[in-house]
C-alpha cells in the first residue's frame, strides 16, 4: 500500500495531513487545470510521433482555453525539441508505483547514451503561471522508477522538470543515497497523517480546506494579523510576512465573491440584513464591427484614414497569427519574428512596461 499519490507529494511535504481521508472535499473544474490537462493529453502522442486530432482533445476539455493549450502545446513541442535527446525509447504516461508512492509520470526514457551510458529519465510537464517546489513528486517518480526498473549503470536517475511558461528546466540526479535519504523523509512526514496539521498558501490545492479546523484558525489568526498591523508599520520584513496570509485572506474574498455572483443568478435576488435587495445588474455595451463599418464610414459619413487609425485599436496577437498562416509550414516562428521586427523599425510598435508581483524561487540556501 502506497502512502501518498506522486502528484500530492508537493503538498504532503508542506502538511502531512493534505492526504487524509475526509468526510467532505471540494473538486472544481477550472480553465487552468483544463489547460494543463489538455496539453499534456496533446504532447504524449507528439512524443511518440503521433499525428494529434487538436479538435478532438479539446472537445474533452470544456473549460480549457483553445489559445492558451495552444500556446502551451507549441512551448511543449520547442522544448521537446531540446530534450528528446536525454529520452530514449521515450514512452509516455507512465504508472510508477511503489511502497512509497504512485503515480502516472509524463515522459519516461530507458537506453543508452554514448556520453552517459544506461540512462533512465523522468520528465514531468508543468503549466503553471509561476514557480512551485516540486522537488518531492520528482523524487517519488524518480524512486517509483528505481524500485520498477532499477538503478541504471549510470548510478542516478535523472528527473526534468519543464516550466512552459517560464521557458525553464529543472535537471536533478537523484542517486541511491539520495533516493533512499527522500524516502526516509516521507515516511517520517506519514507518521503526522491526520495530527500534524501546517496551513498556509497551499490550503487552496487541499480538497479538504473547507473542512479544516486548522485552515480556519489560520485564517482567523490572519485577518486579526493584518488588522493589528500598524499603517505606519510597513517595514519590508513586515510586508514579506503578511504576503501569504493577506494573499489567503483575498483568495477566500474572491471565492465568497463567485458564490455570490452565482447564488444571486440563481435565485434572483438577495435580502441584506439592512432592508436592501441584493440583486445582478445588466449593461449593455456597443461595439463596431470594423469590416461592416468601414466602406460606410468612410463613403457616407467621410472618414479619412487618419479618422479611422483613431478608431481602430489592433492586436499584436492577430497580427502575429495572420503572418504565421501565410509562412509555409515550417517559417512560422520566423514569420511572427520578422513582421514584429519590420513594424518596430518604423515605430509602428509601441513598448509599454507593466508591473506586477510575482513569486520566483528563492537563491539557494
Amino acid at each position: 500500500m502506497t502512502i501518498c499519490r506522486t502528484s500530492a507529494l508537493p503538498y504532503f511535504r508542506l502538511c502531512a495531513s493534505y492526504i487524509q481521508d475526509r468526510d467532505y472535499q471540494i473538486r472544481e473544474p477550472s480553465e487552468p487545470a483544463d489547460n494543463g490537462s489538455a496539453t499534456h493529453d496533446l504532447l504524449a502522442p507528439h512524443i511518440l510521433g503521433v499525428d494529434v486530432d487538436f479538435g478532438a482533445i479539446l472537445e474533452q476539455y470544456p473549460d480549457a482555453d483553445r489559445a492558451e493549450v495552444a500556446k502551451l502545446f507549441a512551448f511543449g513541442k520547442s522544448a521537446w525539441r531540446r530534450l528528446s535527446a536525454f529520452f530514449p525509447a521515450p514512452q509516455t504516461e507512465i504508472r510508477l508505483e511503489s511502497d512509497l508512492t504512485a503515480g502516472t509520470c509524463d515522459v519516461l526514457g530507458r537506453g543508452w547514451l554514448e556520453s552517459v551510458g544506461d540512462l533512465l529519465s523522468v520528465g514531468d510537464w508543468k503549466t503553471g503561471y509561476r514557480y512551485a517546489d516540486h522537488a518531492w513528486q520528482l523524487g517519488g517518480y524518480a524512486y517509483s522508477a528505481r524500485e520498477n526498473f532499477g538503478m541504471p549503470d549510470s548510478g542516478t536517475i535523472k528527473t526534468v522538470t519543464i516550466w512552459l511558461r517560464l521557458g525553464e528546466i529543472e535537471v536533478r540526479d537523484w542517486d541511491d543515497q539520495k533516493l533512499d535519504a527522500f524516502a526516509g523523509l516521507v515516511r517520517a512526514q506519514a507518521k503526522g497523517i491526520g495530527s500534524a496539521f501546517n496551513p498556509g498558501e497551499h490550503c487552496r490545492f487541499c480538497h479538504g480546506r473547507n473542512d479544516c479546523a486548522a485552515r480556519d484558525d489560520w485564517l482567523r489568526a490572519s485577518h486579526a494579523a493584518l488588522v493589528e498591523t500598524e499603517s505606519t508599520d510597513l517595514a519590508p520584513e513586515t510586508l514579506a510576512r503578511l504576503y501569504p496570509q493577506a494573499k489567503a485572506l483575498r483568495d477566500m474574498l474572491d471565492q465568497y465573491d463567485k458564490a455570490l455572483r452565482s447564488t444571486v443568478a440563481e435565485v434572483g435576488e438577495l435580502q441584506l440584513p439592512d432592508g436592501r435587495k441584493l440583486v445582478m445588474g445588466e449593461k449593455t455595451y456597443k461595439s463596431v464591427l470594423p469590416r461592416e463599418a468601414w466602406p460606410i464610414l468612410q463613403s457616407e459619413f467621410s472618414f479619412s484614414d487618419l479618422d479611422m487609425a483613431r478608431c481602430l485599436k489592433m492586436s499584436k496577437s492577430e497580427v502575429e497569427k495572420i503572418a504565421a498562416e501565410k509562412a509555409p509550414a515550417r517559417g512560422k516562428g520566423k514569420a511572427k519574428v520578422e513582421i514584429m521586427a519590420r513594424l518596430d523599425s518604423v515605430g509602428a510598435v509601441v513598448h509599454t512596461k507593466r508591473q506586477s508581483l510575482t513569486v520566483k524561487k528563492g537563491d539557494p540556501k
